[in-house]
C-alpha cells in the first residue's frame, strides 16, 4: 500500500498556528475583546474581536465579499512561504454609509494611507511578512504571532481613542 505524503508542506505549520489561535480564543490573551471563530483553512485563519465588532458590527441581510454579515476580519495568512497577520476590511456597496465614513475618516489616520477608491477593501499588515518553511522553528512562529497580536491590541486601543474623541 502506498503512503500518501502531505500535499502541502506547510500543513504542520498551519496546524501549529491553529493550535496557537485556539489557545488565544480559550484564554483570551494577547488581544483585547473576544475572538469569534469563523473560517479556518491551511492558508487563511479569519477571526473577529469584540472591540472591532462594536465598531464594525455585523449587518444581517448585507453580505461582504466573504459572503458573511461581517465586513472585516483579522487574517492570519500562511501563503507562498510567508506568514503575516492583517486586518482586511470590505467596503463594498452593501456596507452602510455610516460605517463607510468610519473607514474613510478614521482608518487613514491609523494606517497612514487612504484607501484606493478603485478598491473595495482595506488591508493593513501588523508587521513584516515572515518567511516560513517546514524547517522554521515553532517558537519563532509563536513569537511572531504574539508580537503581531500585541500590535493589534495597540491598534484597537488607538481606534477606541479616536472614535471616543469624535
Amino acid at each position: 500500500m502506498a503512503v500518501i505524503k502531505n500535499v502541502n508542506p506547510l500543513k504542520e505549520k498551519s496546524d501549529l498556528i491553529q493550535g496557537w489561535l485556539d489557545k488565544q480564543i480559550l484564554n483570551n490573551t494577547n488581544i483585547s475583546g473576544e475572538f469569534t471563530k469563523f473560517r479556518y483553512g491551511i492558508s487563511y485563519k479569519r477571526l473577529t474581536t469584540g472591540i472591532m465588532d462594536s465598531v464594525l458590527p455585523e449587518y444581517p441581510g448585507r453580505f461582504s465579499a466573504w459572503q458573511t454579515n461581517s465586513f472585516y476580519y483579522y487574517e492570519i495568512v500562511l501563503k507562498n512561504g510567508k506568514l503575516f497577520v492583517q486586518l482586511a476590511c470590505d467596503i463594498n456597496e452593501q456596507l452602510p454609509d455610516a460605517i463607510r465614513k468610519v473607514y474613510d475618516k478614521v482608518f487613514p489616520s491609523l494606517f497612514g494611507y487612504k484607501r484606493n477608491p478603485e478598491r473595495a477593501y482595506y488591508c493593513y499588515a501588523f508587521g513584516e511578512k515572515m518567511p516560513v518553511s517546514p524547517e522554521t522553528p515553532d517558537n519563532a512562529i509563536i513569537e511572531y504571532l504574539d508580537e503581531c497580536f500585541k500590535k493589534i491590541n495597540g491598534f484597537e486601543s488607538a481606534l477606541i481613542k479616536i472614535l471616543t474623541a469624535m
